[in-house]
């Protein structure tokens, strides 16, 4: 997979400088083109990133494209290509990321979500550790 563990979690904001490039537009809606760069060389590490540009939708807050720049000179390209909003909240339906070297796309990761359930009721036996392992 192109996405690592660090690209699907949530970032401390404290750990980075932020400058805002410029306004844009992003299929047809206003947007933000935000750059990020680690404030120590740990957070380099532990992400493999040593600045990031973010294209962040103004209505929705959403970070909708992104290029990440990583310590081996490849690149990495987050595109959300689908989303909508269900019971007030903005979900993403379908998502890729593409690595490349200058112009050569290296590979690329297409992650897909259908039928999503919010506020489900789940009960506890679902959360044992046999359950886990061996999935619903």
């Amino acid at each position: 997979s192109d996405f690592s563990y660090f690209d699907m979690t949530d970032r401390d904001l404290e750990n980075y400088d932020f400058k805002l490039l410029k306004e844009t537009k992003v299929r047809g809606h206003d947007a933000w083109m935000i750059e990020s760069t680690p404030r120590n060389q740990e957070v380099i590490d532990e992400s493999g990133y040593k600045k990031s540009i973010a294209i962040v939708r103004k209505d929705n807050y959403m970070v909708v494209r992104a290029i990440n720049f990583m310590t081996n000179g490849k690149k990495k390209y987050l595109d959300l290509k689908k989303i909508h909003k269900q019971n007030g909240i903005w979900l993403v339906d379908e998502m890729t990321m593409t690595t490349k070297k200058g112009k050569d796309t290296i590979h690329k990761t297409i992650l897909t979500f259908d039928n999503i359930k919010l506020n489900s009721d789940i009960t506890d036996d679902v959360f044992t550790t046999r359950r886990l392992e061996k999935g619903l």
